[in-house]
């Protein structure tokens, strides 16, 4: 029978689940937000809903569950695809236990390869795996609280977005290890640049329709000036005394 390997698996995983993930994540945080938000709240018709900081980490956790569910869900797939036939194997969780049980297996030979009695040997194994699990609980204790402080600290940088307008990107980047504040700051600052550059375009594309015209803003043969060339040159004293019968003939048209 093949040998089960995890490190092959997690390796496979990444872009395997990261490709499904998106999808999966914005259907089910949909579903879930919605019964989220009956469960919170039910304003009066035509009353928009106001999130309080509780409810705002309530969808957080919504958000969050969906994520994990997804990556789950997967996962999941992959792995009866890999060792369904094979192994029996159609879960990630089963194939975590089937691992456990390979590596247990492992060690006990191991141990008794150096003459060390099989009844020793596997109290020995137990008394590590109880300090195992208790390591991996500690550890899911600390990562709740971790995520717990992660939003406030978000929440306190950002109080008037939603838990349910953050994207799925920010969220995997704050899954991969980035805190939320700062994960939603460079989404933030992304979309700041992008309306940037976009808006640069459009007043190139503006200035490039409006034919020939000088670097002052007025148009060569024109004796038009129009209001928003006038406000943005009315600070430079030389370029209104240079256009000023032009100026003054153009008001009667603004």
């Amino acid at each position: 029978m093949e040998e089960l390997n995890l490190n092959t698996v997690d390796a496979v995983q990444e872009n395997a689940v990261d490709s499904q993930l998106e999808h999966q994540v914005t259907e089910q945080v949909n579903e879930s937000t919605e019964s989220a938000i009956g469960e919170v709240a039910t304003p009066q018709q035509n009353e928009k809903p106001v999130q309080s900081a509780e409810d705002n980490a309530k969808f957080a956790e919504v958000r969050r569950r969906a994520a994990e569910e997804a990556r789950t869900t997967a996962r999941d797939e992959m792995i009866s695809e890999m060792y369904g036939e094979s192994h029996g194997i159609h879960t990630y969780a089963e194939y975590q236990e089937a691992i456990v049980a390979q590596e247990q297996e492992q060690r006990l030979a191991e141990l008794m390869e150096q003459n060390i009695p099989e009844e020793y040997a596997t109290e020995m194994l137990e008394n590590r795996k109880f300090r195992e699990q208790f390591e991996a609980e500690k550890q899911a204790k600390e990562q709740q609280q971790h995520q717990q402080a992660d939003f406030q600290d978000f929440m306190s940088a950002f109080p008037d977005v939603k838990s349910e307008d953050i994207p799925v990107e920010v969220w995997k980047a704050n899954a991969s290890g980035i805190p939320l504040r700062y994960a939603y700051a460079d989404h933030a600052l992304k979309l700041t640049r992008e309306a940037e550059t976009k808006a640069k375009a459009n007043s190139e594309n503006a200035k490039g329709s409006m034919g020939s015209v000088s670097g002052d803003g007025v148009a060569n043969g024109d004796d038009f000036v129009s209001f928003e060339t006038f406000e943005t040159n009315r600070s430079n004293q030389s370029w209104v005394n240079t256009n000023f019968n032009k100026i003054m003939k153009s008001r009667a048209r603004w």
